[in-house]
């Protein structure tokens, strides 16, 4: 495996874990929200989140 699934798999294992050690609360600020697109690929290059340590 290698390149882009490994990416995904890493970013998938890396959320996993971030979501069982923070509450299920959790704020956005939609101001701080930056966004991109190249071609029909479109991304969050900035996504500002507030959480809290359960």
């Amino acid at each position: 495996m290698g390149g882009g699934p490994l990416a995904r798999l890493e970013a998938r294992v890396v959320l996993e874990e971030l979501t069982r050690t923070v509450s299920p609360s959790y704020e956005i600020d939609q101001d701080g929200i930056r966004r991109t697109s190249h071609g029909n690929v479109r991304r969050m290059i900035r996504l500002l989140t507030a959480v809290t340590p359960a």
